[in-house]
């Protein structure tokens, strides 16, 4: 519930920045929230190098499977989304 509540909270901040509840939001801090945001993204998809991310010595599982070929994936393309709609 928690992820769901931060993604939720995520995609508010991202619909600001892009105008989508009138004009575009343009403040700096904003910008850096989303960079912060992104850069937790990326950091999730190389992972702590034991259990979640790219660089996991753990295969086997079928968690460590859909974390290979999903989960990890889906934070890369959402880090580097936020990226660009942090400068645009």
């Amino acid at each position: 519930v928690a992820v769901a509540a931060a993604l939720a909270l995520l995609v508010a901040l991202i619909a600001w920045r892009a105008g989508w509840f009138g004009t575009p939001f343009q403040h700096v801090a904003l910008c850096w929230a989303l960079d912060a945001v992104a850069l937790l993204m990326l950091a999730r998809a190389i992972g702590d190098f034991h259990l979640v991310g790219f660089f996991k010595p753990a295969s086997r599982s079928p968690f460590a499977r859909l974390d290979t070929w999903l989960y990890s994936p889906l934070c890369v393309v959402l880090g580097l989304g936020l990226f660009a709609v942090a400068h645009a």
